[in-house]
């Protein structure tokens, strides 16, 4: 069929119809096809709160593409989720249980405040702490403390009660267990209930330790304040030396032939007191005596102290200090 010039407006107006409808259906139909398949055939997927997120970029990056060239595929881009959804935050489980830091493991606390401190645990907003007597196993303390990982706690008694505390870490999702179970004993050393006598320990470096004991039992092991002395003075013995009910420490320096006593409350050191040779006025002691024993032999009230001579003509020999008024 021939078409004449009457006849081609008519077929004009039916063809630029069908290029329209062409058009609208090669537009619309992705869009519209993204939205039913994301939201229905994958409806599990998209509960996720992270895969959301992964969805909403691939959608907006289509609402953009839309506005490109309609004619053409230059547009558009493939739809592809987050490169690093690890990078999104979502507290949609409960932190893990922190770990504990201080007081240490059956430390000797003294006083009647105790700072607790425990590491940061990931995703936690709060923490509880819980304080237990383990005499009768009751709560002592059980509290939100707050997003914190250190806090003191006021009220103990100071009378050697032994504890236990741990901690967890919440967040909107729920709590953690509790951490593992540390104890720690609030009092004075020397006051310790059960703690019939104590047994000092030096190191090959200084360090000095205390075990307290129940008859052969160790109850707790502690570390002396200050903690380190230098090696070249020997801890020899311990012996209240000025009458206060506490346990001070003799040490002795061979090298330099020196004696000094630290004066201990429980295990704080309180003072310093140095010993002069009463022989001949020297301040020194000849290095073949060494230390072997303090104790009052006379009754005076004050701790005499007892020398052994290791080597010379005097090997093996004793001699004694008979001390007034240290």
């Amino acid at each position: 069929m021939k078409l004449t010039k009457k006849d081609n407006p008519k077929w004009a107006a039916v063809l630029l119809l069908f290029f329209v409808v062409a058009c609208i259906s090669i537009i619309g139909e992705p869009a519209l096809a993204i939205s039913k398949t994301e939201t229905s055939s994958h409806q599990s997927f998209v509960n996720d709160a992270a895969a959301q997120i992964a969805l909403f970029n691939a959608i907006s990056y289509h609402s953009q593409d839309l506005l490109g060239d309609s004619n053409t595929n230059e547009g558009y881009k493939s739809i592809k989720p987050l490169n690093d959804l690890s990078a999104v935050e979502v507290s949609s489980n409960p932190p893990p249980a922190p770990n504990l830091y201080s007081p240490d493991n059956e430390a000797i606390v003294p006083g009647t405040s105790v700072t607790f401190s425990w590491s940061a645990a990931a995703r936690a907003e709060n923490y509880r702490l819980r304080i237990v007597k383990v005499s009768d196993n009751t709560v002592f303390y059980n509290q939100i403390v707050g997003n914190t990982t250190s806090v003191s706690i006021p009220g103990f008694a100071n009378d050697g009660e032994r504890y236990r505390w741990e901690v967890a870490a919440g967040n909107s999702a729920g709590w953690s267990d509790f951490s593992q179970s540390w104890f720690f004993i609030n009092g004075i050393a020397d006051d310790l209930p059960g703690s019939d006598e104590n047994l000092y320990w030096q190191h090959g470096d200084g360090r000095l330790k205390v075990w307290h004991m129940d008859g052969r039992k160790q109850i707790v092991s502690s570390a002396i304040n200050p903690a380190n002395v230098d090696p070249s003075w020997q801890a020899k013995t311990v012996v209240d030396s000025d009458g206060d009910g506490h346990s001070d420490i003799y040490f002795y320096n061979r090298e330099v032939g020196r004696v000094k006593i630290w004066l201990m409350e429980g295990l704080e050191k309180v003072g310093t007191v140095e010993i002069n040779n009463p022989a001949a006025h020297r301040d020194d002691i000849d290095p073949v005596w060494d230390m072997m024993a303090v104790y009052d032999l006379n009754g005076s009230g004050e701790p005499d102290i007892i020398w052994q001579a290791l080597e010379g003509p005097n090997e093996g020999h004793l001699a004694v200090w008979m001390m007034e008024d240290q």
